[in-house]
């Protein structure tokens, strides 16, 4: 049981932080009602991103764990260059519409696979 100073706590924090957020996702992609095995806090290339998905070539970063702009720029063009699709979360949205997160994301999961399945690049 939690103890009740960390309600409150949360509470009045302004803004929740992004650990809180990708432990809501990694309950989400990770458990059974997941669309594809996700892999949490997967290294590729020099980087580590939140979330991979290698059936769907699909990468999932909780948009406040992303370091300065230039790394972000940087990081990008290589998971673009390894033919991976990136999909930015923001923390907020979920733990506010977490429902709704998981419904983008399965999305994005089914027609990458489905593409595959017809011989077509994942992100085509």
């Amino acid at each position: 049981m939690r103890p009740p100073i960390l309600g409150r706590l949360r509470a009045h924090r302004p803004v929740p932080t992004d650990t809180e957020a990708c432990e809501r996702l990694a309950t989400q992609l990770c458990g059974e009602d997941a669309p594809a095995r996700f892999r949490r806090a997967h290294r590729l290339g020099a980087y580590t991103v939140d979330f991979y998905c290698p059936a769907a070539s699909l990468v999932v970063e909780v948009t406040g764990t992303e370091p300065g702009a230039g790394v972000g720029r940087a990081r990008e063009r290589l998971l673009v260059r390894l033919g991976l699709k990136v999909m930015r979360i923001d923390p907020v949205d979920v733990l506010e519409r977490p429902h709704e997160v998981f419904a983008v994301i399965r999305a994005a999961v089914n027609r990458a696979l489905d593409l595959r399945e017809r011989g077509l690049p994942p992100h085509a």
